[in-house]
């Protein structure tokens, strides 16, 4: 079940049905009604995130997280999980970022070819291409006659503009 990236319940809501563990990034019940006892793990699995449900709304666990931790979401402000994997909601797997910063934390595209993030086979040239976006768009590295050669260049020019968010 999506939801509105900013849509959030208040902490006060929030803390009256559910337990946050910190450490483990589980959830708990705090009510009990036909579906559900008080203690019991909550949330259910929605593309791989974690949804939780309060007050006839679905919720992603990571944002309820943050919340109860660090307190509101800044409207510009994703939370991205540093490892990757969208259901690991422990605190420090979490961390905000722009939308931007968000994309530069993915893994390798599932149609990508040639296993390697940034580079493709050009078959015009019949050489290998690295390429790298950059604020919604492709700037080219180069056209190598080796893979390793333009996954070089793609992971060099990934630690100069994506940072902390880089992501092989």
């Amino acid at each position: 079940m999506p939801v509105k990236i900013n849509d959030l319940p208040n902490k006060d809501v929030v803390d009256k049905y559910v337990t946050y563990c910190p450490k483990t990034g589980v959830f708990t019940s705090n009510i009990f009604h036909q579906y559900c006892k008080v203690g019991q793990v909550v949330g259910l699995k929605d593309r791989n995130y974690i949804r939780i449900y309060i007050e006839k709304k679905y919720y992603a666990a990571h944002r309820l997280a943050w919340l109860l931790i660090n307190g509101e979401i800044n409207p510009n402000h994703q939370i991205d999980h540093i490892d990757g994997d969208k259901s690991n909601n422990r605190i420090f797997n979490l961390r905000l970022a722009t939308h931007a910063d968000n994309c530069r934390n993915i893994g390798l595209p599932k149609h990508n070819k040639s296993g390697v993030k940034g580079v493709h086979f050009y078959k015009q040239k019949e050489k290998w291409r690295a390429q790298i976006k950059l604020n919604g768009k492709r700037h080219w590295l180069g056209d190598f006659e080796k893979i390793e050669d333009a996954k070089f260049a793609y992971d060099n020019a990934s630690k100069t503009f994506h940072g902390e968010f880089r992501r092989e």
